[in-house]
């Protein structure tokens, strides 16, 4: 009996194990001081006087790196190179100049997190942009982009150097929008009192002609249903014409890609292949889909309208601003504010239980209004460490949340004292 109660053991302990192999062996943690930048296969390809003295072992290379090669300025992998960091930035050379061991150092321990060039291979900033399913993975830990890179992203082909282009119409869906030109900081505006007059991105506020409803099509392409209830048109069989809200029907003229890079936008017609382009080197000149490229007068902001829950759940934090009835209760605060529009409680008793519960991504990267901000205070003797800390996203990069007041603070002001975890909704419930 207790042979086959050991074999029954050494079955699920070999399940066990088996499972945890299967799992991705991508890495979910990392601290300045636990940095490892060292690749051995990099280092080989690039040392070949070293592979000939000391063979292709990683420890013999990792030996060799340690103790002579960081000193002498060897690059450990794509991610880092000693002599490009300090080439690149002039306070860097002023400090350490050809102290290469001392460059690492600063890399590691404070140019990952200023989002600095670490060599000509590799910009942790670049790499965070360019990714959305790893934005949602480390968030701001930019030391788990660095190891990503390292282990896996070089072999994926994924890009470190250049922002991409990104396709992101899908996002958009029902959601209304504006359109701003970064060129002259103008909203784009149909001009819907007027019959078939050129659409122009030349209105300083966005009000309900400067609104869009986006409609994407089975085959991800975006209609641009102005407040006239007409789709957006590039004027079908026509030739470098303005675009005009007169369209009954949406159809292949008024379908158009709307693709990101970096924190721009430029949307491209789908017949022409041609982008948005305002021109601002003419006055008032109407928008129109013949940019061959997408360069500076082809880029947009593109901000969503908020729904009405959005908007309700910003207005009830406000109207509790200076209030003292939740001093050290802020998932309450947040919990309250969501009652207040019709939210059920969720049963999370701590803003780090609403976390683990309710988190949707751990990106800083386009958070909606009206979501609950996850964080936990970098004092680890504190409530905040022990329960986290949470607050309601009103935009524009502001927070409000319960300390002894209910208070409204910059997102980055409170990364001075905490260490962002994510953002989520309340009891789970999407408010857009």
């Amino acid at each position: 009996m207790k042979n086959k109660r050991q074999n029954v053991f050494r079955r699920v302990l070999c399940m066990v194990l088996v499972a945890l192999l299967l799992i991705p062996c991508l890495p979910v943690s990392a601290s300045a001081a636990s940095v490892d930048l060292f690749d051995a296969n990099w280092y080989a390809s690039h040392n070949p006087d070293v592979v000939r003295a000391l063979g292709r072992s990683t420890s013999a290379l990792r030996g060799h790196y340690n103790n002579y090669g960081k000193y002498e300025g060897r690059s450990p992998s794509a991610v880092f190179d000693p002599k490009v960091y300090i080439s690149l930035y002039p306070d860097l050379k002023a400090a350490f100049g050809t102290n290469y061991a001392a460059a690492l150092n600063h890399y590691i321990n404070n140019g990952l997190a200023e989002g600095r060039k670490g060599s000509a291979y590799f910009n942790v900033s670049v790499y965070k942009a360019n990714y959305q399913d790893l934005r949602d993975a480390y968030g701001n830990n930019n030391a788990l982009y660095a190891v990503h890179y390292i282990k896996y992203g070089q072999y994926e082909g994924r890009n470190a150097t250049s922002e991409l282009m990104q396709d992101v119409t899908t996002s958009f869906a029902g959601k209304k929008i504006t359109l701003k030109s970064v060129q002259n900081g103008k909203y784009l505006c149909a001009d819907g009192n007027y019959s078939n007059v050129p659409a122009r991105a030349n209105r300083s506020a966005a009000s309900t002609w400067e609104t869009f409803t986006v409609t994407v099509t089975p085959d991800g392409w975006a209609g641009l249903q102005a407040y006239n209830g007409k789709w957006v048109t590039a004027n079908r069989n026509k030739v470098n014409t303005p675009l005009e809200a007169t369209a009954s029907r949406l159809q292949s003229w008024e379908c158009f890609k709307i693709y990101q890079k970096g924190s721009n936008y430029y949307l491209k017609a789908q017949v022409n292949g041609k982008f948005l382009c305002v021109r601002v080197d003419s006055s008032n000149a109407p928008v129109q889909a013949y940019a061959g490229a997408a360069s500076t007068w082809e880029r947009f902001q593109i901000t969503v309208i908020l729904s009405p829950n959005q908007q309700n759940m910003v207005n009830q934090a406000r109207n509790l601003l200076g209030s003292t009835n939740y001093n050290g209760y802020c998932q309450k605060f947040v919990r309250v504010v969501g009652n207040k529009i019709g939210l059920p409680d969720g049963g999370a008793g701590s803003a780090l239980a609403a976390y683990n519960s309710w988190c949707v991504s751990k990106s800083m990267d386009n958070i909606p209004v009206g979501a609950a901000v996850y964080f936990r205070s970098k004092n680890t003797k504190s409530a905040g460490y022990k329960y986290g800390h949470v607050g309601i996203y009103v935009g524009d990069g502001k927070v409000i949340h319960a300390l002894a007041t209910v208070r409204e603070q910059s997102l980055t002001d409170m990364l001075s004292n905490y260490n962002y975890l994510g953002w989520g909704w309340q009891a789970g419930v999407d408010l857009r």
